[in-house]
């Protein structure tokens, strides 16, 4: 099917799945997916409705050579999973050198050269045909790849990806036509970056070209059902206190391990993140015609520190001795807080499933207590999300927003021209070559073309919502808006999109640009394409803010893409809070404050008692419960 056949299908999908998200249904066990190393130890006390299969029994593990497989481990963990009321989801990725196209190129992640760049085709053809025949329905869900937008995994090309996803697409459906196929799995970069390496740019681009008929055709062949991605939190640069993370490994009895984040006190929106990249690939799939987002991979580290673990080298230590010796410590308190968090904000930002990595992984997202079903504080945290399996959201949590700062949200005042006038208080800044013209105006919203070959490289060209000395503001104030687009023309060939905050100082002069989010449109209408701002002001002589849309650009590299902006937000509200019914009328209330600074939530007669992420039960005086930046479950019988 043709990009523009595509586009004139998609208004009765998106009006279907708007209307499916607006009528909460009860949130399923599948939603709550699982990464599980180890088949050794019981099965986890924690709520499973699905696992991914990625290093247990994956295509090296099973194939010594072309035709020959063993499939003793990968039908033990499909057994074991069925057996516990958990699906399947198999990465059909990481596959044997013998099979690569070139079997020399590396280094790969998967710890040997070769399975970095594209297996033979008729070796994939026949793992694909194979590994569907003999799961025989017992596997529903298959995917592509893991992680394309990291060298370590893919070196390749988009096109050739194109082509393994459509292969695989066609053979798995004509084996199990019930079967659901993934999009090879991208990790994401908040800030940016090239397709290469950006997971929304990569997958974008992917999904473009898979929407375009080969030479000679009149149809595209599909290439997923669902698309899927990474969760995890990589903007802590932009978010918290960068110093107090290192990039070094230690040796363990495990292998290496990171040093991971260690102060939660210096990341108060690690946890909260997790809303950013949501929007950014349900729109994506929209515009694509795909039925659902996953994010099969996500977790945190959050281990050890020795006089907060920057200096100095850590001794090695093996499994218990890592979770017993007061040499290490797991921050578990910020840990219990992010899975808590993330889980649910990513449920109710309308994702189908979460995949959390990993149980069983000492150096990252580690739940498991070390012996039997046995559960640190961290897996805690997580098992009393269960408690929420096949409850309703009523209001699925949310950051609740207080008045918008934003003087002109419904962009009045805006008239076409070169340059024209931007909206009433909005401000349009061009320069190093480039031109910003208002080239549309239909009705709250603007279109703004982005057109020239600058003179420099840097981020300087901007379109801020508000004007300087309006929204005052100062150091380590959070800020939360954003905005609705579309792509109209052009492309983001040599240009980067971010949204965030430039802090002014009491003169209004600009001094920073703060948490830049990188944030590409789709052709997607505009009404239905969000993307979020959240930011933390950094400088101490912040004092005043203005949410912006800047442009990243290079030297000598020629831009043109227009784009069309409106319902500019911002505002300071800090608290979160979501309500979840069940059958018998009982209900759960999930909330925090991520200010630092307690609050006082007033609550309707009933609610009894509240449940903090240690599993501790606390009784409720006087109709009222103090938030505080780590989540509790108020109870209501």
């Amino acid at each position: 099917m043709s990009t523009l056949l595509i586009r004139l299908g998609l208004l009765l999908v998106i009006s279907l799945l708007s209307a499916t998200a607006s009528a909460q249904s009860p949130i399923p066990l599948s939603y709550f997916g699982m990464h599980i190393l180890s088949d050794s130890n019981p099965w986890p006390a924690l709520p499973i409705g699905s696992r991914r299969m990625i290093v247990n029994a994956n295509w090296w593990d099973i194939s010594a050579g072309p035709g020959q497989y063993d499939w003793t481990a990968f039908d033990a963990i499909v057994a074991r999973s069925a057996t516990s009321g958990a699906d399947v989801v198999f990465d059909l990725g990481g596959f044997p050198a013998w099979a690569s196209s070139n079997p020399s190129a590396g280094p790969c992640a998967w710890g040997f050269n070769g399975n970095c760049v594209a297996p033979q085709t008729q070796y994939w053809a026949a793992w694909i045909s194979a590994a569907v025949t003999h799961a025989a329905g017992r596997v529903k869900f298959w995917e592509i790849w893991n992680e394309p937008n990291d060298g370590g995994f893919w070196r390749g090309d988009i096109p050739t990806m194109v082509a393994l996803a459509r292969q695989a697409y066609q053979t798995i459906k004509s084996i199990d036509p019930t079967a659901k196929v993934l999009t090879p799995a991208v990790y994401s970069d908040p800030t940016g970056g090239t397709i290469a390496t950006d997971g929304v740019a990569w997958m974008m681009e992917f999904l473009r070209q898979c929407s375009v008929p080969p030479a000679g055709s009149t149809t595209a062949p599909p290439c997923a059902d669902i698309l899927a991605y990474h969760g995890y939190p990589v903007n802590w640069a932009e978010l918290g206190d960068q110093t107090l993370m290192s990039q070094r490994t230690i040796q363990t009895g495990e292998g290496n391990i990171y040093l991971g984040v260690i102060d939660p006190a210096s990341y108060p929106l690690l946890g909260e993140q997790a809303i950013i990249d949501i929007q950014k690939y349900k729109n994506i799939a929209s515009t694509y015609g795909l039925e659902a987002v996953w994010s099969t991979e996500g977790g945190l580290g959050v281990w050890l520190k020795n006089n907060y673990g920057i200096d100095g080298q850590l001794p090695s230590c093996q499994a218990v001795d890592c979770l017993t010796n007061p040499i290490y410590l797991q921050n578990r308190q910020l840990s219990a807080e992010y899975v808590v968090k993330t889980t649910m904000l990513m449920q109710a930002g309308g994702l189908a499933r979460s995949y959390w990595y990993a149980y069983d992984n000492i150096a990252l997202g580690y739940l498991w207590g070390g012996q039997g079903t046995s559960l640190n504080g961290t897996g805690t945290a997580y098992a009393l999300l269960g408690q929420l399996v096949g409850t309703t959201p009523a209001t699925p949590v949310a950051r609740q927003a207080t008045t918008n700062r934003i003087s002109n949200p419904s962009a009045s005042g805006a008239m076409v021209g070169s340059p024209g006038a931007a909206p009433t208080s909005w401000r349009v800044i061009a320069a190093d070559g480039l031109a910003i013209n208002v080239v549309n105006v239909a009705g709250d919203a603007v279109d703004f073309r982005i057109q020239g070959t600058p003179t420099t490289t840097r981020t300087f060209a901007r379109i801020e919502f508000e004007t300087p000395g309006t929204i005052a503001s100062v150091q380590g104030t959070q800020w939360f808006g954003g905005f609705n687009q579309s792509l109209i023309e052009g492309s983001y060939n040599n240009v980067t999109v971010w949204t965030g905050l430039v802090e002014y100082n009491g003169s209004q002069q600009p001094i920073t640009f703060t948490s830049g989010q990188n944030a590409p449109a789709t052709s997607l209408d505009y009404a239905l394409q969000h993307n979020p701002i959240m930011a933390i002001t950094k400088s101490p002589y912040c004092a005043f803010v203005v949410p912006t849309v800047a442009f990243g650009y290079s030297a000598g590299q020629p831009v043109d893409v227009t784009l069309r902006l409106a319902r500019p937000s911002i505002d300071n509200g800090t608290t979160w809070q979501g309500t979840y019914t069940r059958a018998d009328g009982s209900s759960v209330i999930l909330a925090w404050d991520s200010s630092g600074n307690p609050t006082v939530l007033p609550l309707s007669p009933g609610y009894s008692r509240y449940q903090d992420v240690s599993g501790s039960i606390t009784t409720i005086t006087g109709n009222q419960v103090t938030l505080t930046n780590s989540p509790i479950f108020i109870l209501k019988p």
